[in-house]
């Protein structure tokens, strides 16, 4: 309890996996988050 689990992807190219691996930018979260707050625009 209080713990998150720990997923890792399997290397490959896919975006997640890569952004997982690499990190992200700021603006990739602003993306992510428009993208769920507003779908379809």
């Amino acid at each position: 309890m209080g713990r998150r689990p720990l997923i890792e992807l399997e290397p490959s190219d896919h975006p997640l996996a890569v952004e997982q691996r690499t990190g992200i930018t700021l603006d990739r979260v602003r993306q992510i988050a428009e993208t769920l707050l507003h779908p379809g625009q």
